[in-house]
């Protein structure tokens, strides 16, 4: 019989004494992410606000020493720390604050956390607080009392959301939302009931698109703050007819306002 060259050269290949070559693998080399260039600062069309002053401090202009001060001849023990995703330095005060510090807000529960943020060796641009109820009741009054005078200091809102429906507070996650939108400012007030068993009212002032602005720090890849995603039990939708989105026919809500709440 006589093999044909290709079965021939597959035999040879099959009865070879000749070791299989090794194979070699080299690890690659470890790139470290490059951190994300900041964004050119997208200001808002609209009117500036009629005022920047929160409780004394200038937003989009007060300076950590400013801050400092503050805090300071309020008694508040704070710390200051580098934000973690961004190239900017946040004050935190946290713990049972004295109401005192708020004294246009009616607080019926506990002030439990002041935020200031600015980036590094810049102005502050972003204000928070956050008032902690057990009595569902109370943070309605709270939330209520807060729009009437953050109306009465900015003007009507652009979105209100009255808290029509109060046993919805008993839901995880419902949430209702009041927004003022400047050139120079944007406020929101929420009012929203945790997973936990407590109802939260939370309090932002800030100046519009400087976030963006500001780097991330080395390996740290994304600028934009969380959004949550949509919930049934979540009353902050601009479809939603009953609370139009930024621009439409505000509903205020004024209900008055109690104090005295331990927890």
């Amino acid at each position: 019989m006589v093999l044909s060259p290709l079965l021939m050269a597959l035999v040879a290949c099959s009865t070879s004494s000749s070791p299989p070559a090794a194979l070699t693998s080299e690890p690659l080399p470890m790139v470290a992410a490059a951190p994300e260039a900041p964004q050119a600062r997208q200001v808002p069309e609209g009117p500036a606000a009629p005022t920047l002053l929160w409780h004394g401090l200038t937003v989009g202009a007060a300076t950590a020493t400013e801050v400092d001060a503050w805090i300071a001849e309020r008694g508040l023990t704070c710390k200051s720390a580098g934000a973690m995703a961004r190239e900017s330095q946040q004050v935190r005060c946290s713990g049972d604050l004295p109401v005192t510090v708020l004294p246009d807000r009616k607080i019926g529960g506990r002030l439990t956390t002041l935020l200031f943020s600015g980036a590094e060796n810049g102005p502050i641009h972003h204000i928070s607080t956050l008032r902690k109820y057990s009595i569902p009741d109370r943070a309605i009054e709270d939330y209520a009392s807060a729009v009437s005078a953050l109306t009465a200091q900015l003007g009507p809102p652009q979105r209100s959301q009255a808290v029509t429906d109060p046993e919805r507070l008993s839901t995880a996650l419902a949430r209702w939302a009041t927004d003022w939108a400047f050139a120079d400012l944007t406020v929101r007030l929420s009012i929203m009931k945790g997973a936990g068993e407590h109802v939260t009212v939370t309090e932002v002032w800030e100046t519009p698109g400087v976030e963006a602005t500001i780097a991330s720090r080395p390996g740290v890849r994304g600028h934009g703050a969380a959004k949550p995603a949509a919930n049934p039990h979540v009353v902050d939708d601009a479809d939603d007819p009953g609370h139009p989105a930024p621009g439409g026919s505000p509903s205020n809500s004024t209900a008055p306002a109690t104090a005295g709440e331990n927890q």
